[in-house]
C-alpha cells in the first residue's frame, strides 16, 4: 500500500467517523492496496481506540489517533430503474398493484431515499405515464436485449449532467430501500464496476434458475455467475447441505464511462447462455467486479407467489403508506 493512500470507510462507530476517508500512512510492504473494509473494533491495552482494516484478506490493527480524518468528496450519482412490460415469466410485473402502489413506485420510492436523483428507465410509454403520474422522472428508451443495455443507453444520455456514478436497481425489486444503495457506494471509488451480493437463506433452492448464483476470490470480485448451483460438488463429496451460495442482489453501481460503453460490447456465448449481464465483463475480461456483501432483505418478483410473498413482506415491515 503506497505511503498516504486513501482507505474508504465501510463502517465504523456511527459517533466517531462514519462517512469519511482515512488516511493511513504505512510502509510499502504491505503492497498495493485495492479494496478493504475499516471497522471499529475496540481499544488496545493502552486505552487506545483501534480499528482494523483488511487488505486482500489481511488484517491490520491501527489506532484511531494515528488516522488522519477528511471530509469525504461527494460523489455526484444518478440512479436508473429499468422496468419493463414484457417480462417473460411474469407480464406487466412492474405494474402489478401492492398495497395500493405499482411495483414500480416501491423501487422508485425506495431508491429516493437514497438521492432525488433517479430515473425509470422504459421502453413503454403506459410505465412512463404511470412514472410521472406517482411524481417520478422516466427516460424513454429503445428495445434492448438486457437490463444493463437499457442501462448503457441512459447513461449515455445522463453524461452530459456531469454525473460520475450510475447505480442501476431493479424494477422487479419493491423490497429495495435507501440503505441498499448507500451500501453500494461505501465501496472502494475505484472500483469501476460494484454488486451487492448476499448468501441464500434457508428456504432459498440453489437450484432455482431464477435466482442468480455469484462465486467471488480472494480479492472479493465477482470472477462467475450461473443459473447453476456454484460452486459445484461432485458425487463422491457432496457438501451442498453446507456450501455458502452467494446470489446477485438488486442493486449495482458503475462508473459512467463503463457503464455507457456497455451496449457498445458484443454479447458473448457465456452470457447468451446463461442470461446474466454481469458476465459480459468477465467473458471480455474487461472490468472487475467488485462484490459488496449485502445484510438487508429483499426479494425479486419473477413469478405471481413471489408477487404475493413480497405483499406479506412488505405489509409486516410497515412501509404502506410511505
Amino acid at each position: 500500500m503506497k505511503r498516504g493512500a486513501t482507505v474508504r470507510l465501510i463502517s465504523l462507530d456511527a459517533t466517531k467517523a462514519a462517512g469519511y476517508y482515512f488516511y493511513w500512512p504505512v510502509d510499502n510492504a504491505l503492497g498495493y492496496q485495492e479494496t478493504c473494509g475499516v471497522w471499529l473494533t475496540g481499544r488496545d491495552r493502552r486505552g487506545r481506540e483501534f480499528v482494523e482494516i483488511v487488505i486482500h484478506g489481511d488484517v491490520h490493527k491501527v489506532a484511531l489517533e494515528d488516522l488522519e480524518m477528511i471530509e469525504e468528496a461527494q460523489m455526484k450519482t444518478a440512479v436508473v430503474i429499468p422496468a419493463r412490460l414484457a417480462s417473460t415469466r411474469l407480464p406487466r410485473k412492474v405494474m402489478r398493484d401492492i398495497l395500493g402502489k405499482p411495483l414500480i413506485q416501491w423501487v422508485h420510492d425506495g431508491c429516493k431515499e437514497f438521492c432525488d436523483d433517479v430515473w425509470v428507465i422504459t421502453p413503454d410509454a403506459e410505465i412512463v405515464k404511470a412514472v410521472y403520474e406517482f411524481g417520478g422522472e422516466a427516460i424513454k428508451t429503445p428495445p434492448a436485449a438486457n437490463v444493463l443495455d437499457r442501462a448503457s443507453y441512459a447513461a449515455g444520455r445522463l453524461k452530459e449532467q456531469d454525473y460520475e456514478y450510475i447505480i442501476v436497481a431493479q424494477g422487479d425489486e419493491p423490497m429495495i430501500i435507501g440503505g441498499m444503495l448507500e451500501l453500494v457506494m461505501s465501496a472502494h471509488s475505484d472500483a469501476g464496476v460494484v454488486q451487492l451480493i448476499k448468501p441464500l437463506a434457508g428456504n432459498e433452492d440453489p437450484w432455482n434458475p431464477n435466482i442468480p448464483k455469484v462465486i467471488i476470490n480472494k480479492l472479493g470480485e465477482i470472477i462467475y455467475a450461473s443459473r447453476c448451483p456454484i460452486p459445484g460438488t461432485t458425487p463422491e463429496l457432496d457438501h451442498s447441505s453446507t456450501t455458502t451460495y452467494y446470489k446477485q442482489v438488486c442493486v449495482m453501481r458503475f462508473a459512467i464511462d463503463i457503464l455507457s460503453t456497455y451496449a457498445h460490447v458484443m454479447r458473448g456465448p457465456i452470457e447468451a447462455a446463461e442470461g446474466i449481464d454481469i458476465l459480459r465483463f468477465i467473458e471480455h475480461n474487461w472490468v472487475r467486479i467488485l462484490a459488496v456483501k449485502s445484510h438487508y432483505d429483499t426479494k425479486a418478483v419473477d413469478t405471481a407467489e413471489d408477487l404475493e410473498e413480497v405483499t406479506k413482506l412488505l405489509r409486516r415491515r410497515g412501509r404502506e403508506g410511505r
